[in-house]
């Protein structure tokens, strides 16, 4: 295998890496489902050679490494905080795991070699492939200008390839270090003269040597800012030293060993100058000082222990910031680490911080920085993160629940589309009733916040007029929380919902919201729905006791029509006396005397029908006193046997347990 020297792989974009791995995990994941002739695997082949092609427009060749967490392009990986630094991080180790540590593309490979190297990849099982790539890859392939494992040269070779380009003694001088890592003028010149530098130079000593360089510079400098900040110019200032003084370098690994090492050196650091570090403005460009900044959130990633220290510490800047440039580092930083600490399970720092973050989007503050920390909210909003807190909020312990919830309701105005879908795919009763309670929340800080539910909400209630094609406990809670919100708007909309074609439990839940409204409209709607047989028994418990209350004269001889039906459900004619008597007591007892004893006809039948006399005897058993016993001991005595039977039953029960029995049967199921 021939080596690859780094000098010769030209920086590309940051735009450009950021896109191939979007583009190639795309490839990858096409490739699970299509074969490699399908024609979308053809055409995402063909838009990662386009890129690819750009690349080279730019650089001899591209090696797109696999050696560490991140893939690389030509030594360069993502440093924006994005979703692709994930595929990143699952390329690299899919690659990996098949003995793939690098791959060069040189110009003319074209789509179809990468094509034909992703499918032998995808088809062939990881110990296959590593046995495989470790001597290449399979000649049938037909990889003209693509090869794999190409052997670049190791940081220990670029150090003393380096080293043997420069003087160390000034540098050493300069850091203050003669002695400390076994280095001395005298050794020094003693050895090049004799030309025995590489026996003294390796990797871990050019690294000891950066690392002190950087750690001691980055203190001094934070120590001698009033303020205890260690901002990007610093960094700049000591990064610009330091390659000068390693001038001539012409080595990429090793600037990305020096940019990594000053990463390193800042996240040592006490947790309040990390902080303080990353509570200044942003680095502009694309420079060192960028790199460094992300190099320091990804070493905090591993530091559990300070990580959840530098939040802290960071949302205290943030809270005094008066400056949008202090206050949108605080933010950038803020959106790395939040994830990371909910992660790790430290859930009362994640919450202090987005909480911090939402009263930053309130007047007062600069609105740059408002406007920052909305769409900082909203990137917290993602589906991964929300539906990590749903996970912690199933399995969490109790004492740990209450910050979960604070911190969805926190991100829900951010969040409404992700907990939409949350609350319509979920099978589970307890997700699905937080996520409910997470939305109204929503709704009424809307409303406290003089902004309108209706607008703050809209997708969700969008869906009620597709409630057909969605499952019925979803429109159910939506129902649910135009019922909480209320106003007039939410009525109309409410009323739609109680026609022929809609689930009776949907129906039932709108008919409980209207009943909240109390308005001539919601009570006129509801008095043509609740005789006619349109809500399950749940919704006849709720609707006619409150149509009773409000206008008995009218709702008597309705009720009366609707049990003399002898299509009436039994179901129905025992919700709607249960739910009476349930409700209204002893002021119940005319009416079910009536059902009871009433007679017609010549021979005095019975003038309501068997199954609405024997729901009137369950109802009367919930009433005690003497009337209520009379009216019994009547029924005992009438001449159905049925009657008599259900009496007997109802004499023997327990009227606590019966009444709890009822109250459960007539609650809406979920």
């Amino acid at each position: 295998m021939r080596t690859v020297d780094p000098a010769s792989l030209k920086p590309v974009g940051q735009d450009d890496v950021i896109v191939f791995v979007r583009l190639t995990r795309a490839l990858a994941t096409n490739l699970r489902v299509y074969p490699a002739g399908h024609s979308i695997v053809q055409a995402v082949a063909g838009r990662v050679g386009d890129r690819v092609d750009s690349m080279l427009e730019v650089t001899p060749m591209v090696l797109v490494g696999a050696e560490t967490s991140l893939l690389t392009i030509n030594n360069d990986s993502i440093y924006k905080a994005c979703d692709e630094q994930s595929f990143s991080i699952e390329l690299a180790a899919w690659l990996r795991e098949r003995g793939v540590t690098n791959v060069l593309i040189q110009p003319g490979s074209g789509a179809d070699e990468l094509l034909r190297l992703f499918a032998w990849l995808h088809t062939t099982a990881p110990e296959v492939a590593r046995v495989a790539t470790a001597k290449g890859v399979p000649t049938e392939l037909g990889l003209n200008k693509i090869e794999v494992n190409v052997q670049a040269l190791t940081k220990e070779q670029e150090i003393r390839q380096t080293l043997e380009r420069m003087d160390l003694a000034p540098i050493l001088e300069k850091a203050g270090l003669q002695g400390e890592v076994d280095w001395t003028q005298t050794d020094l010149g003693r050895l090049a003269k004799e030309g025995k530098l590489d026996d003294l130079v390796d990797g871990t000593r050019m690294e000891a040597f950066v690392d002190k360089y950087f750690t001691e510079r980055f203190e001094a400098t934070a120590s001698a800012n009033a303020s205890s900040r260690l901002a990007p110019a610093d960094i700049d200032e000591i990064l610009a030293r330091l390659q000068q003084d390693l001038q001539p370098v012409q080595a990429p690994q090793l600037d990305e060993t020096i940019g990594a090492k000053a990463a390193e050196a800042v996240a040592k650091m006490m947790p309040d100058l990390v902080s303080s570090y990353l509570a200044t403005e942003l680095p502009t460009g694309d420079g060192p000082a960028s790199k460094v900044r992300v190099g320091v959130l990804e070493q905090l990633r591993g530091d559990i222990d300070k990580q959840g220290h530098v939040l802290g510490q960071l949302g205290t800047h943030l809270s005094g910031a008066t400056d949008a440039s202090r206050g949108l580092g605080c933010l950038h930083a803020m959106e790395s680490l939040v994830p990371q600490a909910l992660a790790a399970g430290d859930r009362t720092a994640a919450f202090e911080a987005v909480g911090t973050i939402a009263l930053t989007t309130l007047p007062g503050k600069p609105e740059e920085l408002r406007s920052r920390a909305k769409m900082s909210l909203r990137y917290l909003a993602s589906p991964e993160l929300v539906g990590n807190l749903l996970h912690q909020l199933q399995t969490a312990a109790p004492t740990d629940r209450q910050n979960t919830r604070d911190l969805l309701r926190v991100l829900g105005p951010y969040a409404v589309p992700t907990l939409m879908e949350e609350m319509r795919s979920s099978m589970r009763r307890g997700v699905r009733d937080e996520l409910l309670e997470v939305l109204i929340h929503v709704g009424r800080k809307a409303q406290m916040d003089g902004d309108d539910p209706g607008r703050v909400l809209e997708p969700l209630f969008r869906e009620l007029d597709n409630h057909a094609h969605n499952p019925w406990y979803f429109t159910r809670n939506v129902v649910a929380i135009l019922g909480e919100l209320g106003g007039q708007a939410f009525q109309v909309k409410l009323t739609t919902l109680l026609g022929d074609g809609v689930d009776p439990r949907i129906r039932t839940e709108a008919a409980r919201a209207l009943i909240r409204a109390n308005s001539d409209l919601s009570r006129r709607s509801l008095r043509e729905i609740a005789f006619a047989g349109q809500l399950d028994a749940p919704g006849v418990a709720l609707v006619v006791p409150f149509l009773m209350r409000i206008d008995t004269d009218s709702t008597l001889p309705a009720l009366k029509a609707m049990l003399l039906d002898k299509g009436c459900l039994a179901e129905h004619s025992e919700a709607a006396l249960g739910g009476l008597t349930l409700d209204m007591g002893d002021k119940v007892l005319p009416l079910l005397k009536r059902v009871l004893t009433e007679r017609t006809g010549l021979l005095k039948r019975p003038l309501f029908p068997k199954e609405v006399r024997l729901a009137a005897v369950d109802a009367l058993s919930l009433l005690d006193g003497k009337e209520a016993a009379s009216l019994m001991k009547t029924a005992g005595a009438d001449k159905s046997p049925a009657l008599r039977r259900r009496v007997t039953e109802a004499q023997g029960r327990k009227r606590g347990a019966f009444t709890e029995q009822l109250k459960q049967k007539l609650q809406m199921s979920a």
